[in-house]
């Protein structure tokens, strides 16, 4: 998450800069999937291992999405 338009990391309360395989509690849906939140105030206690905190003003994001590999 970066600010706008310096695209620095955007400072926030629980000093969480990324959402990623190693994140510390990422909530799962039933299917396995996750929503991730990226918001300026968190919307319930429940989403907080999701949040990712967002400036009110314009923000930058920047998603790697990798493909599953093969299992030998």
């Amino acid at each position: 998450m970066y600010d706008l338009p310096g695209r620095f990391l955007v400072n926030n309360p629980i000093k969480r800069y990324r959402i990623g395989s190693q994140t510390k509690a990422p909530e799962k849906e039933v299917d396995g999937s996750t929503t991730k939140y990226f918001q300026n105030e968190l919307s319930g206690a429940d989403e907080e291992g999701n949040w990712l905190p967002a400036l009110a003003a314009p923000f930058y994001t920047l998603l790697r999405i990798y493909g599953p590999e093969k299992m030998s």
